[in-house]
Order: C-alpha cells, then sequence, then structure tokens
C-alpha cells in the first residue's frame, strides 16, 4: 500500500474524483476511515462456506469421494442454520479452481428442487 500512497495526490485525485471523494480514497490509502463501527451483534452471516483443497485427481471414484465431503459438509451446515434461523439458501455456488492449468470455474445451482432431491439421500451421489 505504502507503493500507491507515494504516487497519490490530492490534487490529482480530486481532479478526476472531486475533493471529497479524493480525500476519502487518499484516506483509506493510508489507513484512516473515520466512519463508525456498525455493530454486527445478532447480524447473520449471508453465507455458508466450506472448503476441500486436494491433490491432484483423475479418477472417478475420487472426484465422487471429495465431493461427497463438500456436499456432505454444506449439508450439515444448511441444517443447521435452517434449524437456528428458520431460513434456506436460495443458491448454491461451486468454485473450482485447478492449480495445474490455471484454470478457475463457476457453477451456479438454484436450489428449489436440489435441496429436495438431496435431503432423500443420505450422500450426494
Amino acid at each position: 500500500m505504502g507503493s500507491i500512497t507515494r504516487h497519490l495526490t490530492m490534487d490529482a485525485l480530486s481532479k478526476h474524483l472531486g475533493e471529497s471523494t479524493a480525500k476519502m480514497v487518499l484516506d483509506l490509502a493510508h489507513g484512516i476511515d473515520e466512519e463508525a463501527v456498525k455493530s454486527t451483534i445478532g447480524a447473520l452471516p449471508k453465507s455458508i462456506t466450506s472448503f476441500k483443497s486436494f491433490p491432484q485427481i483423475s479418477d472417478l471414484a475420487d472426484i465422487e469421494k471429495w465431493l461427497n465431503l463438500l456436499a456432505n459438509d454444506i449439508i450439515n451446515r444448511v441444517d443447521i442454520d435452517c434449524k437456528r434461523n428458520k431460513r434456506y439458501p436460495k443458491t448454491c455456488t461451486l468454485h473450482i479452481h485447478s492449480t495445474s492449468d490455471r484454470t478457475y470455474k463457476n457453477c451456479v445451482v438454484e436450489l428449489k428442487m436440489f435441496i429436495i432431491r438431496i435431503s432423500h439421500h443420505d450422500s450426494f451421489f
């Protein structure tokens, strides 16, 4: 962050952003934030996260094993949240990142019918 702040000047930022926005950007770049901290006591998290990292695999049985672990972990977390907070997720987003070929993919699943199907099975597959 220090290298950025050396190149930012109030004059240059004001020219592009206006004076008040320039001051805010410059202050934030220097670690200054005057905004009051908002209380999150009682606030519900907006997402449930589960992360699994595993070595490169290509065997279908190994892939199925890892996806089952991930799916069961998410289902358990959703079940706890549903009982505790009386809500259910609308979507599930799966992020896949491969370091071997540097790819990154997302898959978003609408959960209306999906949850009904999984709730009748012991495992994801």
